[in-house]
C-alpha cells in the first residue's frame, strides 16, 4: 500500500511551474552564502523576490482554475493537490527570508515601541494566519478524497486536530497565559480567572467539550424532539449545546467584566467587550443561521451558502479571540513597563 502511494505521489506531483525562477532561487542561494554583505542583502532580496512570486502566481493559477479557467502552466485539481502545500511552503520561506533581512530593523524598534503597537503588531500576524486557513478552506470546500486526498480535511473548519483548530486552540492558550501574566505583575485575582476560563475554552475548541453537553442535553430528552439534530425555535433553529454553553457564557463574561472594570482601561475594556461581541455574533449567531439551514434546506452542508457560513462563523470566533490577546498582551507589556 506505500509502495502504491508513493508511486502515485511521484506521477501525480506537477513539475514546477516556474521553470524562471528555480534558477534565480538558486543563484540567490549561492549570493546569500557567499561572503560579503552586499551580496548577502542581494542574495537574500533576490531570493525573498522569487519565493514570494513564485508563492503568488501559483495560488493564482489555483484560483484561476477554481473558477473554471485552465491555465496552460497549471495542471489543476492533483489527487493529492501538491500546489497547495507548495504555496503555503514557497510563501512560509519567503516570509522568513524577509524577517530575516529586517531583523536589525525589528530589534531596534521592538524595545521602544508602544505597548499598544506592539500589541498591533501581534494581532496583525494573528489575522494574516486566519486568512491564510480561511482562505485555504474555501479553495478546497468542494474537493473531496477522491479528488485531493488528505488536504480537505486538513484545512476543515469544523474539524478537531486539524491545523485551524490547533490554531484557535493556541489562541485561547495564549490568551490564557498572557492573563496568568497580569494576574502574577499585577496580583490582581480576576486575573487567574481570566486565564482559567481562556484555558478552558482552548480545551473546548480541541475536544469540542460542547458538542458532549449538547449531546448529554440531546439524549435527556428535556429539551427538543428525540432524535433530531436541532431544536425548533419557530423562526429559527438551534442546535443542543448553545442551551447549556449562553447562560454559562453571559455567568462567565458578566464576572470576568465586572471583575476588571477597575483595572482595564476605558479604551481596552471597550475592545475587549468588542471581543466578546465579535466572538459571540460567530459562536452563536452564525451557528443559529447553521442549524437552521441545516434543518431547512437539504444539502446545506456542501453548498456555498452552508460553507460561507461557518467560513463567517469560524473566522468572527478567531478574530474576538485575536482582540482580546490584543488586549491582554497589551496590558502585560504595560505592566512590565511599569514595574521597570
Amino acid at each position: 500500500g506505500n509502495i502504491q502511494l508513493s508511486e502515485r505521489i511521484a506521477r501525480d506531483r506537477p513539475t514546477f511551474p516556474f521553470p524562471v525562477t528555480v534558477p534565480a532561487a538558486r543563484f540567490s542561494v549561492y549570493l546569500f552564502t557567499s561572503s560579503g554583505r552586499a551580496h548577502a542583502w542581494l542574495g537574500a532580496g533576490s531570493a525573498a523576490a522569487a519565493l514570494l512570486a513564485d508563492g503568488a502566481a501559483t495560488l493564482t493559477g489555483a484560483v484561476l482554475r477554481a473558477r473554471g479557467a485552465s491555465p496552460a502552466w497549471l495542471e489543476w485539481p492533483h489527487p493529492l493537490h501538491w500546489w497547495l502545500v507548495e504555496t503555503l511552503a514557497i510563501m512560509l520561506l519567503g516570509f522568513v527570508v524577509v524577517a530575516w533581512i529586517t531583523r536589525g530593523w525589528w530589534r531596534a524598534w521592538w524595545p521602544a515601541a508602544s505597548p499598544a503597537r506592539r500589541a498591533l503588531v501581534l494581532c496583525s500576524a494573528l489575522t494574516a494566519a486566519e486568512v491564510g486557513f480561511g482562505g485555504a478552506f474555501w479553495v478546497t470546500r468542494h474537493q473531496t478524497y477522491a479528488s485531493m486526498g488528505w488536504l480537505p480535511t486538513l484545512f476543515s473548519l469544523s474539524t478537531e486536530w486539524r491545523p485551524p483548530t490547533l490554531f484557535a486552540t493556541a489562541q485561547w492558550w495564549l490568551a490564557g497565559w498572557l492573563a496568568a501574566q497580569c494576574r502574577r505583575l499585577s496580583g490582581r485575582g480576576i486575573w487567574g480567572f481570566v486565564a482559567a476560563a481562556c484555558v478552558f475554552l482552548g480545551a473546548d475548541e480541541l475536544l469540542s467539550i460542547h458538542e458532549f453537553a449538547g449531546n448529554a442535553l440531546k439524549q435527556s430528552g428535556w429539551v427538543g424532539s428525540r432524535g433530531a439534530r436541532s431544536v425548533d425555535l419557530g423562526p429559527i433553529h438551534t442546535f443542543y449545546w448553545p442551551i447549556v454553553y449562553v447562560p454559562l457564557a453571559g455567568v462567565v463574561g458578566l464576572v470576568g467584566l465586572r471583575g476588571l472594570l477597575g483595572v482595564l482601561r476605558p479604551p481596552q475594556l471597550a475592545l475587549l467587550v468588542l471581543a466578546g461581541t465579535v466572538f459571540l455574533t460567530g459562536a452563536v449567531g452564525f451557528e443559529l443561521l447553521e442549524a437552521t439551514g441545516t434543518a431547512r434546506t437539504a444539502g446545506w452542508w456542501t453548498s456555498d451558502r452552508g460553507s460561507l457560513n461557518l467560513l463567517i462563523e469560524e473566522s468572527l470566533e478567531a478574530f474576538g479571540v485575536t482582540l482580546a490577546v490584543g488586549v491582554f498582551a497589551h496590558e502585560r507589556w504595560r505592566l512590565r513597563a511599569h514595574a521597570r
